[in-house]
């Protein structure tokens, strides 16, 4: 009876575990701040610069609208933008797109027209920006985290207590370590074989280039996280085989 209660226990520990370092990871990899060094690794700025300028140029007939819009909105505003938003802000540049546009027409309608598809074009070409705010809706300041680690040790703490109280062995701290190690590294080995993400696309491509290296990244980390599990339970056996014969 108590080795089944052991075994309830450890593996209610196990995907306690699994739950909370998946949860931390994926706040660690949303972090404003990583997404901004992940941006800036894939050349996205400067990708996406040019995508808002071909769209610019499906739509714009007259020349020098074009060069006023595109001195207004240069690459410097589209890579402040792209920090805004990745940092929760919103971003519109309507009332200034309309005072350019004025310029070249007298037209009300036009005026209105030109300015909403130009602002479109700025505002669906340089992020993903309403998939980012629902998935931002999940990510927790620092200080959450923390109360979350908080509880997820007193919980671990109690059931490791609860488990040694009973068998007076630790040999389930092992157990622990590797499966949750073994699982951790599956979805790094997964896409690795099966090539699932290689041919993922979502928009534009750079948009796709920036959810396959979140996706990539993610993994490596846990699959990282499981080398050391796999070690440390490497060596634990090691420890007891020199020094517990």
């Amino acid at each position: 009876m108590k080795k089944i209660l052991v075994h309830i226990n450890t593996f209610i520990m196990f995907v306690l575990t699994i739950i909370f370092i998946l949860f931390i990871e994926f706040q660690i990899e949303l972090k404003p701040n990583n997404i901004i060094t992940n941006l800036e690794k894939l050349n996205y700025y400067q990708k996406a610069y040019s995508n808002v300028l071909q769209n610019l140029d499906d739509i714009i007939v007259n020349n020098k609208l074009k060069e006023e819009l595109i001195e207004y909105y240069s690459i410097d505003i589209l890579k402040k933008d792209v920090n805004l938003i990745v940092r929760g802000n919103k971003i519109n540049h309507y009332d200034e797109i309309k005072t350019i546009v004025s310029k070249y027409s007298k037209d009300q309608k036009t005026i209105e027209k030109y300015s909403k598809d130009v602002n479109s074009i700025i505002d669906n070409n340089i992020f993903m920006t309403s998939e980012y705010q629902k998935l931002n809706k999940i990510y927790l300041n620092i200080y959450d985290c923390l109360f979350i680690t908080i509880i997820y040790i007193i919980i671990m703490f109690t059931f490791i207590f609860i488990n040694y109280l009973l068998i007076k062995k630790l040999e389930f701290i092992k157990e622990l370590i590797l499966s949750s190690s073994i699982l951790l590294c599956l979805p790094k080995i997964l896409i690795t074989f099966s090539g699932i993400i290689n041919n993922f696309t979502y928009g534009n491509k750079y948009f796709s280039e920036l959810i396959t290296t979140f996706i990539s990244t993610y993994f490596n980390n846990l699959f990282m996280l499981s080398i050391v599990g796999i070690t440390i339970v490497l060596c634990l056996n090691d420890f007891e085989r020199k020094y517990h014969k």
